[in-house]
């Protein structure tokens, strides 16, 4: 009997070890798998997406990637391809995701409006460039939005240029849009700059805000190399500028009879602080300056509160 008992104890210590190894590399396979490589040598779509066997096209990097997974690129990536459901857009993110240029450019070339679009309050685009020189831009005249956020979606650039070359001659850089739904709940739409590059040689502004918006630049460079265009142009109810380091190249339009509080804490600041109609009480703004000092600055047509 004892005999008996000890060999069933066996037994059962040996399927509980087998299990825990097999749970332990399940674990392993998809960590791998998080992260996809597209472009470059035998890049193909038939690949499992490793470094040293690519895939070939943005879409199935986007499939493998999966829900919070990251994508390296090998090479530039032209994107012929829709990816995601939203008609006018050329890649739709509803999920989150992180880009490598690792020094190449994403181009991308259908007849869409929207380059990128973060169309929902789950997507989540991070872009950062471990090389320096990577760029995402159109290869489309029809594209007049590179990235566009709507409905409470984030925007992340660490690293690498976001360009209107090659779009719309009235192309955004970025575009950023909130929302308050049906049940009165606001979904605001947040864009943080920590590096790189936002760059626009069209006639309207490299940043466009609109309502339930935050823009925070925070080490990045944003410039509009028309000579007359805003850098940054501000046309929603709460949204919100801030600079704390970085350089911001051009105006900054605040517009429409809106709020839209402006703090500089840090960086570097060329250009215009052009306040048209806003709804300021006292016909005055508070601006805080690097320095620490309040600044106000005073201007002439100011809608009155209501």
């Amino acid at each position: 009997m004892d005999r008996q008992i000890m060999m069933a104890l066996a037994l059962v210590i040996a399927v509980i070890t087998a299990s825990a190894t097999v749970i332990c590399i399940a674990s392993e396979e998809s960590d791998a798998a998080s992260t996809v490589y597209i472009g470059g040598d035998n890049a193909n779509d038939d690949n499992a997406g490793t470094q040293d066997a690519p895939v070939a096209t943005m879409g199935k990097a986007v499939e493998l990637a999966g829900s919070g997974g990251s994508i390296v690129l090998g090479s530039d990536i032209i994107v012929t391809e829709q990816i995601g459901t939203k008609d006018d857009a050329i890649w739709a993110i509803t999920n989150e995701i992180s880009l490598d240029l690792a020094g190449h450019n994403l181009i991308l070339s259908m007849s869409k409006s929207f380059g990128i679009c973060l169309s929902t309050d789950n997507g989540k685009l991070t872009v950062s460039d471990s090389v320096g020189t990577g760029t995402i831009k159109a290869g489309s005249t029809s594209v007049n939005q590179i990235v566009r956020l709507l409905s409470g979606s984030t925007f992340v650039l660490n690293g690498g240029t976001i360009t209107t070359e090659g779009a719309s001659s009235t192309a955004y850089a970025i575009n950023v849009n909130g929302w308050r739904d049906s049940a009165n709940v606001i979904h605001t739409s947040t864009t943080i700059l920590n590096g790189g590059t936002v760059y626009s040689n069209t006639s309207n502004p490299t940043i466009g805000l609109s309502t339930f918006t935050n823009l925070e630049i925070n080490g990045a460079r944003v410039q509009n190399a028309t000579g007359g265009g805003y850098s940054v142009n501000s046309a929603g109810t709460t949204a919100t500028v801030t600079l704390t380091s970085g350089e911001v190249i051009g105006d900054i339009h605040f517009n429409s009879g809106y709020e839209a509080p402006f703090t500089w804490s840090g960086g570097t600041y060329t250009g215009e602080i052009d306040f048209d109609a806003l709804i300021i009480p006292d016909g005055n703004i508070g601006l805080v300056s690097s320095d620490g000092t309040e600044k106000t600055f005073s201007f002439v047509d100011t809608v009155p509160s209501t």
